[in-house]
């Protein structure tokens, strides 16, 4: 079954009883892959057909090569994964579509040194990751070998229990998981209406409706949002327009320890990032006398913690968070299109 794996390296110290471990979490819209079980990326490194002393390979659509050919003069070889002086990070446990005369084998070369840190001859092949992360992943037939248009079918593998080849798949997924919506905007709504403009909650959303009564001026109360950038350093407000009109912007003003405004910023969405003893709020507001036309409106606005926008969740929904804590994490598994 395929699944999706948020994989993320993490560096814990380890414990002793004046040490914690942190837990890492991972929120926001993620760029997910997916693979079968055949870990191996197609198209390879090297994925034309390749002639190195005296043997020929030819890749094939569906991840299979071809072989053909005498080695004479030295070793000859095609890099699937990587390059001697382009390694990548380990992938997988074992190699797996070797034989006797065509070697998969994974390498490391350090300064020049080079490691065989798996060679699969035909039962597979451990990966031999107690030393290194990083190496490449090649055919070879060694010199002097000879090979009948052999069709090698190269694997990377989690597991040998099943070795039946499978063609390198990888799909693309697009997850939203919720962030936590730090704001709540109903702090907007008030008894009585702000330059011509009454704030409301409709279906869960502020509602802005009515024909600001003059330009350049709020049309909102003053709502704090000190708390919020104080509390997680870096924070991003944004705005969804779900319906309407919106002939205005939102203003966030930052004020130093003596009440002085050192930063105004118009839009609909900003980060911030807090400075000590700093004070931050917003309000709606109409800019020209342009503007000066009627407002019906509904908006989802969110504050969340870091410096980016993503997708409109209400306040006080608790959020899908994915965690790692040492070699423990979190996974989302995709079975039947769910």
């Amino acid at each position: 079954m395929p699944y999706i794996d948020l994989h993320y390296n993490f560096v814990f110290p380890e414990p002793t009883p004046d040490t914690q471990k942190n837990i890492d979490i991972v929120i926001g819209t993620q760029n997910i892959n997916i693979t079968g079980k055949n870990l191996l990326p197609y198209p390879y490194e090297e994925n034309a057909t390749k002639t190195m002393n005296g043997v020929t390979f030819t890749p094939q659509e569906d991840g299979s090569v071809l072989v053909n050919g005498t080695a004479s003069g030295g070793n000859a070889n095609i890099k699937l994964y990587g390059k001697d002086y382009l390694q990548r990070p380990i992938i997988g446990n074992y190699l797996s579509g070797g034989t006797s005369s065509v070697r998969i084998r994974a390498l490391n070369n350090t300064d020049g040194h080079y490691t065989v840190i798996a060679n699969d001859t035909g039962s597979g092949a451990s990966i031999d990751k107690s030393t290194f992360d990083i190496c490449y992943v090649e055919l070879t037939v060694l010199n002097g070998t000879t090979v009948n248009n052999a069709t090698i079918k190269p694997m990377i593998l989690n597991s040998l229990d099943n070795i039946t080849y499978e063609p390198y798949t990888n799909t693309t997924y697009s997850i939203d998981l919720p962030v936590e919506n730090l704001f709540d905007h109903s702090q907007f709504v008030q008894n009585e209406s702000v330059n011509g403009i009454t704030a409301s909650i409709d279906n869960g959303y502020l509602k802005l409706s009515g024909t600001p009564s003059s330009a350049n001026d709020s049309i909102s109360k003053d709502v704090s949002i000190t708390d919020i950038i104080k509390e997680f350093g870096t924070a991003t407000f944004n705005t969804t327009v779900i319906d309407g009109t919106y002939p205005y912007t939102f203003r966030v003003y930052e004020r130093d320890e003596n009440n002085t405004i050192v930063n105004r910023f118009n839009g609909l969405s900003r980060t911030l990032t807090y400075t000590e003893n700093h004070t931050y709020s917003i309000r709606a507001f109409v800019l020209s006398d342009t503007s000066l036309v009627n407002i019906d409106c509904s908006l989802a606005l969110q504050i969340e913690e870091g410096s980016t926008a993503n997708k409109y969740v209400p306040y006080g929904t608790s959020p899908i968070k994915l965690c790692k804590i040492g070699t423990y994490q979190d996974k989302i598994y995709k079975q039947n299109g769910k």
